[in-house]
């Protein structure tokens, strides 16, 4: 790969190619039975024990949670010297942990695997509106953002990985490079037209949100049965884009002057919109 470099974007391609083939069974979760009778397949091969087997089953639908591909999970819980405790976590007494279940377990390390919390931002809590609001309090709890990269009221910034742009299948590179490719846009057009500041408009904002909350419901995050990071603490999903990340490219690989409101550089700080 290093003397053909053509060879590591044909691989790239072909991985991208599979598994964005995979992401059209996240958009329709009927055609992921087939997938989930695969990997049905391989647990039972791998682990022979039944309670074990039955433990690491999932109750809700392939995609649902984050998909996580490894060859050496399974067999790392069928060693002699592992106990798996399909159980919440209910108390720690000294150094023994009791499950919900009754189950426990004397321990000299906790590690605690809490998950992720992808949807409290710290960085919302360090950028403030024109008003001087927070962006977590503007927020409420329900992170938003027109095409995940710009807020109404928040002139100038770009949030890079923001709302509604997580997939359960592609690679968040191809995300940031959709992403970078709209800011480097933005900032070209910011330049060539002498703006000081640019402001997506609030209905812009708000007509875009609408699109991705209506397009959610039958996808896999929000029909698979499962309670996941996906959903913030006010129990919408303001994570997840519900399309083919094809999509997600074509919607910003062009800055649309057309959907701000623009501050010129000449204009003591008067807002008209782009289009003027």
């Amino acid at each position: 790969m290093r003397r053909f470099p053509a060879a590591q974007r044909a691989l790239r391609s072909a991985e991208y190619a599979a598994m964005e083939t995979l992401g059209l069974g996240f958009r329709h979760p009927a055609l992921l039975r087939a997938v989930q009778k695969v990997g049905t397949l391989h647990l039972a091969a791998t682990v022979k024990d039944p309670r074990l087997r039955r433990a690491l089953t999932p109750d809700y639908t392939l995609g649902c949670k984050r998909l996580l591909l490894s060859n050496t999970y399974y067999p790392a819980l069928t060693r002699l010297n592992v106990t798996v405790h399909a159980t919440a976590v209910e108390a720690v007494r000294g150094n023994r942990v009791v499950g919900t279940d009754g189950t426990g377990a004397d321990v000299d390390t906790i590690i605690l695997g809490t998950g992720f919390h992808i949807l409290d931002m710290p960085i919302a809590q360090r950028v403030f509106d024109t008003d001087g609001v927070c962006l977590e309090r503007h927020w409420k709890g329900s992170p938003d953002a027109y095409l995940g990269t710009t807020v109404s009221g928040f002139p100038n910034a770009f949030i890079l990985l923001g709302p509604h742009l997580g997939t359960g299948h592609s690679s968040a590179f191809m995300v940031l490079e959709a992403q970078l490719e709209y800011l480097a846009g933005a900032v070209r057009h910011i330049r060539s037209a002498g703006w000081a500041a640019t402001d997506v408009r609030p209905e812009v904002q708000a007509a875009f949100n609408a699109e991705v909350q209506q397009a959610l419901p039958p996808t896999v995050y929000n029909s698979g049965g499962c309670s996941s990071y996906y959903l913030d603490g006010n129990g919408r999903n303001s994570f997840s884009w519900p399309w083919s990340t094809v999509r997600m490219r074509r919607r910003l690989a062009g800055f649309d002057p057309e959907a701000y409101d623009v501050t010129l550089a000449t204009g003591f700080g008067r807002r008209v919109p782009a289009g003027r």
